[in-house]
Order: structure tokens, then C-alpha cells, then sequence
């Protein structure tokens, strides 16, 4: 894993971020819908508009009840899951109560329609509620136009259908769909520059992704927890906000219990430096700005921060608990990202206090063509004249030692 992921937004990250975006819009349109309708409702069935304010009570309260339920199986079925469902659900009978306006009217009347709209909202309780949002724009136009869909309902629709289907294609889980393809698992190919960084960058014609990062390690004076394969990382954005990461090598990614890895905390993938392949489990905590500084000035411990998940894995897996005592800040290294065209893969430059660099190459492949996606990245270096280091082990041991040796 290279030093600034994770801590960024990726093309998917965006994707997910908007998709939940759209869903909470959908949601609010219900809402809002539904104020609308009240006033016609009240006229269909002879009653003061006072008196419905229980629609829109039963409404709040059942997004209430429903989300911590629908959270907590999006934890156990997995958030990619739920969401799509309930996407599903949301279009599926807003499409069917939609078409079926029209023909309702033409049997029954409008009031008529409108009661049997109303009564099978009333039966289909919290889940029906989810597809107020289109049925509320059609019901509230004038009489003249009831006859047909108006083009309002019509065009807002057919947007709400697409953002539906967009939404479900792109609510992944993530972390999850990182690390697994169709066939099990994904590797990360990571090669080290030797080329001084201003010549890597323009031979490759290299492009910033976002502000640079401040890195900070933790490890005592004997590097103990990088001899028992372990790596605890803090990335610092520049709002002050971090990621802790916990890094655990030398794992089967096939063999891990998935309990053990929760979605969205961390991932298993390969590691590939050079002939070795080996696997390797994160697990991520976002801090927010007070526990970053709190941790940066040793008012909070590493061990005292981490996440039930990380402790956990330490404990039943790693074996090792508690921490070793005497663990320090290491650091801070500035690390900037840069991506380059195609499919080359993303190079993140490391300056250190002292002002020693390091530079290195990864892109992330399906594990079975990870030897294919090397040999293809090494050939393309080639021609652009950046020079590879002769040692292709990971580079991490190596910025651990140099900040070893910092003042």
C-alpha cells in the first residue's frame, strides 16, 4: 500500500459519495412531496389539512425507525447490498403507482383514483413511503390535466429512474470491491524510482492528485513492530483530519475471516515488490483533528487510540498485544501523489525531514495478472527513461530506518 492511499478521494470514492448524495435528494423530494399532496388529499377526503399532519409524522418516524435497522444489516449484508434493495424497491413502485395513476383516473374517477392511492400507501406502510416523491408532483396539478401524466411528473420521472439506476451502479462498498475480484482477491504492484523525482515526473509527464500529505510512523528505537511484519501509519490532510492505519503483512488473504476485516474499515490484498507476493491486511480509523493533535503530542498513545477492530486483529491474529512500550512518532514525511496517463499507475514522491526522497510506482490488477501488469509497467518505464531500483523490496523498511536516523 502506498503511503497516500486511502486518505484521498478516488474516481470511486466520488461515485459512492454521490450516489448516497442522490439518495438522500430522493429522500427529501418524498418529503416535500408529500407536503404537497396534503392539501389535495384533504380536499379528496373532506377533512382539515391539520388533521393529515399524521402523514408526515408516519413518514419521519418511520425513516427513524428504519434507519438504524437498515444500518445495522448494511453491516451484516454488506452496504453495496441494502443499498441497491432499497433503490430497487424505491423505483420498482414508484414506476408501478406512476404508470397506474393514469389508468386509475380513467376507471374510477379522480377521486376515486386518488382514494386507492391513498389507501395503498396506507397498507404498504414505511416501505411504500420510500416512492411518495413521484406520485405527490402529478397528484397536486389541477383537474383540467389529470386525464394525463402531467410533463412535470413525466420528466421528473424519468430523471429519478436514471439517478436510481446510477446510484445502484455506482453504491460499491468501496474497500470491498478493491480487494476482491471476480476470482477472489486484487494485488498491488509496487515498484521503486531510483530517478531523481523532477526527472520521473517529467518523463512520465506527471499530473499532482491533490494537495501533498503529512505521514507520520510509529516504532520503537529497535523498529519492533516492522520486525514482527507490522506498520502503524498516521496520514495527515491538511484540514487536520487523519487516517490511522494499521498494516499487518505476511497474511492469506484467503484464509482471513471476513468478521475479522469489517467493509469499510480495511481490505486484504497482495502486496507485489519485485518475485514477492504476499498479502497483506489493513485496517483503517479516521481520527478527527483533536485525537490527530492529541496523538501527535503524546496526550494519547498509539495502543490507546486504535479501533476495537484494529486491537482485535492484533490480539487473534497478529498475536500481538499489547504494544510494545516506547513506540514514537517517526517522522513527518510529505508525500505528494501524482498520476500519470493511461494506465501506468500513480507515483507517490516521499520527502523526508532531512530531505532524502523516495519514489515509487503502484497500480492495483487483479491478482492473476499481476506478473502480466509488471512486466507491462517495467517495459513502459523502460522507454520513458526512468530508472527502477535494484532492490525492489518494499520501500517502507527503508524510510522507517532513514526517519530512524532523523534528529
Amino acid at each position: 500500500m502506498t503511503e497516500s492511499s486511502n486518505l484521498g478521494f478516488s474516481r470511486q470514492d466520488k461515485l459512492v459519495i454521490t450516489a448516497c448524495g442522490i439518495s438522500m435528494l430522493i429522500v427529501q423530494m418524498d418529503c416535500f412531496a408529500l407536503n404537497l399532496a396534503i392539501p389535495v388529499i384533504a380536499r379528496h377526503f373532506n377533512v382539515a389539512s391539520n388533521d393529515l399532519q399524521w402523514l408526515v409524522s408516519g413518514y419521519m418516524l418511520s425513516i427513524g425507525a428504519l434507519m438504524v435497522t437498515a444500518g445495522r444489516l448494511a453491516d451484516i449484508f454488506g452496504r453495496r447490498l441494502i443499498i441497491v434493495i432499497g433503490l430497487a424497491i424505491f423505483g420498482i413502485v414508484s414506476l408501478v403507482c406512476g404508470t397506474g395513476e393514469r389508468r386509475a383516473r380513467d376507471q374510477r374517477g379522480p377521486a376515486r383514483g386518488s382514494g386507492a392511492r391513498f389507501r395503498r400507501r396506507n397498507r404498504l406502510g414505511p416501505v411504500r413511503t420510500a416512492s411518495r416523491a413521484l406520485g405527490g408532483f402529478s397528484v397536486t396539478h389541477p383537474s383540467q390535466d389529470r386525464g394525463r401524466r402531467s410533463p412535470v411528473a413525466t420528466s421528473i420521472g424519468a430523471v429519478t429512474m436514471i439517478l436510481l439506476f446510477a446510484a445502484a451502479a455506482a453504491a460499491t462498498d468501496a474497500q470491498a470491491s478493491e480487494a476482491r475480484d471476480a476470482n477472489g482477491w486484487r494485488a498491488e504492484i509496487q515498484i521503486g524510482l531510483c530517478a531523481p523525482p523532477d526527472e520521473i515526473v517529467h518523463a512520465l509527464d506527471l499530473r499532482p492528485r491533490g494537495a501533498p500529505i503529512t505521514v507520520w510512523q510509529f516504532d520503537d528505537a529497535a523498529l519492533t513492530l516492522l520486525g514482527r511484519g507490522l506498520r502503524l501509519r498516521l496520514r495527515v490532510a491538511s484540514d487536520g483530519r487523519s487516517v490511522l492505519t494499521l498494516k499487518v503483512a505476511d497474511q492469506d488473504c484467503a484464509r482471513i475471516d471476513p468478521k475479522r476485516v469489517p467493509a469499510g474499515e480495511g481490505k486484504c490484498e497482495y502486496d507485489v515488490y519485485g518475485n514477492e507476493t504476499a498479502g497483506a491486511v489493513s485496517l483503517n480509523l479516521n481520527l478527527d483533528t483533536k485525537r490527530t493533535s492529541d496523538l501527535l503530542s503524546g496526550r494519547l498513545t498509539p495502543a490507546g487510540v486504535l479501533s476495537p477492530s484494529q486491537v482485535r486483529y492484533l490480539q487473534e491474529v497478529a498475536g500481538t498485544w499489547p504494544l510494545p512500550p516506547g513506540l514514537r512518532k517517526l517522522g513527518p514525511m510529505q508525500v505528494q501523489t501524482y498520476r500519470s496517463r493511461g494506465k501506468l499507475g500513480d507515483v507517490d514522491v516521499s520527502r523526508l525531514p532531512d530531505g532524502e526522497q523516495f519514489a515509487e510506482i503502484s497500480r492495483k490488477v487483479r491478482h492473476e495478472d499481476a506478473s502480466r501488469a509488471m512486466s507491462a509497467m517495467e517495459a513502459d518505464l523502460a522507454r520513458a527513461g526512468v530508472r527502477t531500483c535494484a532492490g525492489q523490496s518494499s520501500q517502507a523498511a527503508n524510510k522507517l530506518r532513514s526517519l530512524l536516523r532523523q534528529p
